[in-house]
């Protein structure tokens, strides 16, 4: 993204951003409620178009490619979407193969392959022939990250990929989310837990009022003053294990 501007009903929510993600690179962006991370995802994704700057994938503008193109490039896991309640499980996860077919053809044994496999990462096979209507909202959660995994493409765009989940299937999810990174694709990830940023990715970008406030290594970014200024909250920071722990001064005893 280069010096992106964007915004809704003449409300500007994105100020000449500019942000990068590379192969192999698992990003966390983190930031206040309303500040754009969830913007950004969608303007990679072309599902918004920026008002001003550009967004390139492998160096092509966005805007001059097709829904399909993009498709095969990117996966989106959104932080909500409509599921029809009535589908199977292993029909909404076949989903992600839709761009990887032809008009009306049939999955493929590599489609099938796939499917099975984004099942069996997301620990969700048991569930296969179960009415999505009848899922708990961290089970369908883990389903609509095999439907992301299964459509196999080299950028994984991840909106808050841990809501609805116990502690169990956070860290699985997370941990998948920096497999695929090692495994080579780009991973953008919305997050709200600092301490899981610090631990799993492996740059973190603070977005504050449409823009970049801080990016770089957890701990140079995710510092007691990028805190206090982005969040309005005076923490101390406890490093431990890796990760970063930041905890009120009014929770201090």
């Amino acid at each position: 993204m280069d010096n992106v501007s964007f915004g809704f009903d003449g409300r500007a929510v994105m100020r000449d951003l500019t942000l990068r993600a590379k192969p192999g690179e698992f990003l966390a962006i983190v930031g206040p409620n309303g500040c754009g991370k969830s913007t950004a995802l969608k303007l990679i994704a072309g599902l918004h178009r920026p008002a001003s700057g550009v967004v390139r994938i492998d160096g092509q503008d966005v805007a001059a490619m097709g829904r399909a193109r993009i498709a095969r490039h990117v996966a989106l896991l959104t932080q909500a979407s409509a599921v029809p309640p009535n589908m199977t499980v292993h029909e909404l996860i076949a989903m992600g193969r839709f761009v990887h077919q032809g008009f009306l053809s049939r999955r493929s044994a590599r489609d099938e392959e796939a499917i099975a496999h984004a099942m069996r990462v997301m620990d969700v096979t048991g569930l296969s022939h179960r009415r999505v209507g009848e899922l708990s909202g961290g089970q369908l959660q883990r389903c609509r990250m095999a439907m992301t995994l299964a459509q196999d493409c080299g950028i994984l765009l991840l909106d808050e990929p841990t809501t609805y989940l116990d502690l169990r299937y956070q860290f699985d999810i997370l941990e998948t989310a920096r497999a695929q990174a090692r495994a080579g694709a780009a991973v953008v990830a919305v997050l709200h837990d600092f301490t899981q940023a610090s631990l799993y990715a492996d740059r973190v970008a603070v977005m504050h009022e449409g823009r970049i406030a801080a990016s770089g290594p957890a701990s140079e970014v995710l510092t007691e003053d990028v805190i206090a200024r982005v969040f309005g909250v005076r923490t101390r920071a406890v490093h431990a294990h890796g990760g970063i722990f930041h905890i009120p001064e009014g929770a201090v005893r």
